[in-house]
This record gives structure tokens, sequence and C-alpha cells, in this order.
């Protein structure tokens, strides 16, 4: 098992776990539309950074999982995806 200790695995999962809770989160919300219209609306009117927020929980989540059987390699390539959703919330927030 120890070849899931991988830096990239993280994170590929780190991005791909709140995409999917993101998704989650707009499919079953009172969203009307296509599901590229409401993404592109929610980053326009810059509600997609404050939708991020949980579905950046999911992140934590994997992350104490892998942390607690000590694959420090995959939760450092979760770090560092999350690390890089919270830079473009930095970002939409400044300037949006």
């Amino acid at each position: 098992m120890k070849r899931l200790n991988n830096f990239w695995l993280g994170f590929i999962l780190g991005i791909l776990a709140p995409i999917g809770v993101l998704i989650g989160i707009i499919l079953t919300g009172e969203f009307e539309g296509e599901f590229g219209e409401v993404l592109a609306y929610t980053h326009k009117v810059g509600y997609l950074s404050i939708l991020m927020r949980p579905a950046l929980l999911a992140n934590l989540a994997i992350f104490v999982i892998f942390f607690n059987i000590n694959y420090m390699k995959l939760c450092r390539g979760i770090i560092i995806s999350t690390l890089l959703f919270g830079l473009y919330m930095l970002w939409s927030f400044i300037f949006q």
C-alpha cells in the first residue's frame, strides 16, 4: 500500500475531491440553467469562491485520513492543491 504514498496522487486527489463536491453543491442547489452557465455566473458574481469553502472540507477529510496512516507525500500533494484553491479564492475576493 505504500505505492499510494505519492505526491502527484495527492495533488490530483486534492484537485478532484473539491471539484466533485462543488459539482454536487451546484447540481443539488437551487440554481437554474445549464451547469456551465451556472458555473460561469457564480464565477462572475464572486459566488464561486464562497461555494468552494465547503468543497475544500473534502480535502481536510482526505488529509486527516492519510495523515493518520502516515502517507506524508500524499498529504503534501493535498496541501499544495488546497493552497492553489486558496490562491484562486484570494484572487477572486480581491479582484471581483
